[in-house]
C-alpha cells in the first residue's frame, strides 16, 4: 500500500512512526526460528512401558531410564558394561543417593552415567555419550547394564524392553 502524499511536516512525521512500528517479515522470521530451535532441540515425549516396568525418556543429548534396581547395583552394573564394551573408566562416585561414572570410548568421546535412587527400590539411570550425545550408544550401554543386572539376578528382563522393543 502506497504512502499517502505528505503535504505537511505533521503528516509525513505520523507516516514514518506507523512504518516504524510495523515489522517487515520479523514476526515469520522469528517463528520460523523459535520453531527450528525447538526441533533442534529433539525433545519426545516419555514412553512408559509395562506397570512398574522401566519409562524412558530420550532426548538427542540423554537417555534417561526408571530400573527396578537400588542405584548402587545399578552403578555396579554400568562399570562392567562399559568394560564389557571395552570403554576407560576414568571416574567413579557414589553416595547413598545417586551416582556418577565418566568413561571414554575407544575414539575419544566422553560417557556419563548417572544413578539416583529414587523411591524404595527404584533408581533413574541417566546416559549421555559425547557433547551432543549419541543416542544408539546409549541405548548399547543400557541394554549391556540391564543385561548385567540380569545376570546377578536383580531384575526381570522382559519387564524392562521399552515398548518398541517388544
Amino acid at each position: 500500500m502506497d504512502r499517502p502524499a505528505a503535504t505537511d511536516t505533521a503528516t509525513a512525521r505520523r507516516c514514518a512512526r506507523r512504518d516504524a512500528r510495523r515489522p517487515r517479515g520479523s514476526l515469520c522470521a522469528t517463528a520460523l526460528a523459535m520453531a527450528w530451535l525447538l526441533a533442534a532441540t529433539g525433545c519426545e515425549v516419555a514412553t512408559i512401558g509395562a506397570p512398574l516396568a522401566a519409562a524412558t525418556y530420550q532426548s538427542n543429548t540423554t537417555l534417561e531410564v526408571i530400573v527396578d534396581a537400588y542405584h548402587a547395583q545399578v552403578l555396579a552394573a554400568s562399570v562392567t558394561a562399559l568394560e564389557d564394551m571395552d570403554m576407560v573408566i576414568e571416574s567413579e562416585r557414589a553416595d547413598e543417593q545417586e551416582g556418577k561414572l565418566v568413561g571414554r570410548t575407544t575414539w575419544g568421546e566422553s560417557v556419563v552415567v548417572e544413578t539416583e535412587q529414587e523411591n524404595g527400590v527404584n533408581s533413574v539411570l541417566s546416559i549421555r555419550v559425547g557433547l551432543l550425545g549419541d543416542v544408539g550408544l546409549s541405548w548399547d550401554i543400557y541394554r549391556s547394564i540391564k543385561r548385567n543386572l540380569y545376570r546377578e539376578g536383580l531384575i526381570q528382563l522382559a519387564s524392562h524392553r521399552p515398548p518398541h522393543m517388544r
